[in-house]
């Protein structure tokens, strides 16, 4: 049960493993809201994303999809049967997250024929038998509706889908924070002249300071298929990278004391605790409730080395994976120069994007997430450690 706990740079790759292949189950642990989804949708995607050409090209409106989601949250039935003669208007929307029950476990020998599958259900979270549609566990699967709508219109429409998305995140973040009224603060901050550093958003607590960095790294389909070398690359991407311009971030600021933002505000250092966020829109499960510590210090020892008949492209692309490792590996070697190395690593988080936006509306939700600095344990998912963090701050209210 607790074997996530002790990671290092022998059996991290295989942990990771183990989260995207059995992924279906840690979800089941939790339920998330249709609105959840719906402001995925509505803040990521949007008008720009879902607009004339998408219902052009399949049959359907933003609207439509939302109302679809909205209904199907009122059934209680782990099964719910949908039948179009019933509810013919739906069609177009059934067909898109369909697959028919014909072709499920078709190229499944092994996972790694699943890297060019369009069968998996994440992909597919609707089943077609005969004249009827099944959706199977909606209460727990919800976010699959977004992340099929997303892979889809990468493979239909635009395939730079997820680097648009990567710039709404960070709007839809700042956006979440602001209107619950914190001190915020993003954008470009200069050192010098010549030195200027971009930075997603921070929020300012009376005795805290919260780095937050978003990284919208999307799983490639050789993760999927099981390929345990680009689940970790995906991984280092995602958490590794964000780390490095955190790390980068809080240096910079014990440093000079003060961060000028060129939107003219600026942020003064006054030995308040520094707090690091890695947001990711994939939920990594156990590993996001671990200690930091021990992944980032598993990471330092990790490359990637290529075997003759590795492919120019494969070299290419994780000679930038190592990169982005030495990058990470400097940065902590500076700080363990002169610098609490021990409270800096302690004082960082991965969380996905759905927990903050599962709880948007709920202004205390910020002093919940930072309660998870000491809930780290090893559970399925983050919301175990969240709901617990949540139950202990209002037990200490009254």
């Amino acid at each position: 049960m607790y074997e996530s706990i002790f990671i290092d740079e022998k059996n991290i790759e295989d942990r990771l493993k183990k989260q995207i292949l059995y992924s279906n189950l840690y979800t089941i642990n939790y339920p998330l809201k249709a609105i959840t989804v719906i402001n995925h949708i509505n803040n990521l995607l949007g008008t720009t994303i879902i607009n004339k050409s998408f219902e052009e090209k399949f049959n359907y409106t933003k609207k439509e999809l939302i109302n679809f989601l909205l209904q199907t949250e009122k059934y209680e039935n782990k099964i719910i049967e949908i039948d179009l003669k019933l509810f013919e208007h739906l069609e177009h929307i059934m067909k898109f997250f369909s697959i028919d029950s014909k072709n499920i476990n078709t190229d499944y020998l092994t996972p790694l024929n699943n890297a060019e599958s369009k069968n998996l259900f994440l992909h597919n979270p609707i089943v077609k038998h005969k004249n009827k549609y099944y959706i199977v566990g909606f209460k727990y699967f919800k976010m699959y509706f977004y992340g099929a709508l997303v892979e889809k219109i990468r493979l239909q429409i635009d395939k730079n889908i997820n680097t648009k998305i990567g710039n709404n995140i960070d709007d839809y973040v700042e956006h979440l924070f602001n209107k619950n009224d914190f001190d915020i603060y993003t954008g470009e901050y200069k050192l010098s002249k010549k030195e200027k550093y971009e930075c997603d958003l921070v929020v300012k607590l009376e005795d805290k300071i919260i780095f937050i960095e978003n990284k919208n790294k999307a799983l490639t389909k050789n993760s999927f298929s099981g390929s345990s070398i680009h689940i970790l690359q995906d991984f280092i991407r995602a958490f590794a990278t964000s780390q490095f311009q955190l790390f980068r971030h809080e240096k910079n600021l014990i440093d000079y004391k003060q961060l000028v933002f060129t939107n003219g505000k600026t942020l003064d250092y006054d030995n308040e605790r520094i707090i690091k966020i890695s947001l990711s829109p994939n939920n990594w499960y156990s590993l996001m409730n671990n200690v930091p510590k021990s992944i980032l210090l598993a990471l330092m020892q990790l490359r990637f080395t290529f075997k003759p008949h590795a492919t120019t492209k494969d070299i290419e692309e994780f000679e930038k994976t190592n990169k982005d490792l030495e990058k990470l590996t400097d940065i902590i070697m500076q700080l363990d120069k002169g610098y609490n190395l021990e409270s800096i690593l302690f004082n960082s988080l991965f969380i996905p994007l759905e927990l903050i936006s599962e709880n948007d509306t709920d202004k205390n939700f910020i002093h919940y997430v930072l309660g998870l600095l000491s809930m780290k344990y090893d559970t399925h998912n983050i919301y175990d450690g969240y709901n617990q963090s949540k139950k202990i701050k209002n037990f200490q209210k009254t």
